[in-house]
């Protein structure tokens, strides 16, 4: 019953995935193969027709989602430590207002909206 293939990088999303993301995962795996759709992690080297291709998702996916948690950990305590130190980061686009030298904010009256 092999039909399409269908090939992704990885497993790793680089956008925040809420927990649960190898039953997500897992399912939708599932769905595509009784469709006879066969998907490819090239990373990880998994194709999903193959027998063992169950157990080495969850456990790629398990990593992922541990990955993605250190990530927020350790980017919620930087953002953490430079509000401490006074330090704001507010990126780019900001609407009525500019970082001055001093890393103060400051209304620009014309840019706002």
């Amino acid at each position: 019953m092999h039909g399409s293939t269908s090939s992704t990088k990885s497993i790793r999303n680089p956008y925040p995935l809420r927990t649960g993301i190898q039953t997500q995962l897992l399912e939708a795996v599932r769905e595509l193969r009784d469709l006879g759709i066969e998907v490819v992690f090239e990373n990880e080297n998994i194709h999903t027709f193959q027998p063992t291709s169950e157990i080495f998702l969850t456990i790629a996916a398990t990593i992922a989602e541990n990955d993605l948690e250190v990530d927020s950990a350790r980017q919620r305590w930087s953002i953490q430590h430079r509000c401490e130190n006074g330090w704001i980061s507010v990126g780019s686009r900001l609407f009525g207002l500019k970082l001055t030298a001093d890393n103060e904010l400051e209304i620009v009256p014309e840019r706002r909206q």
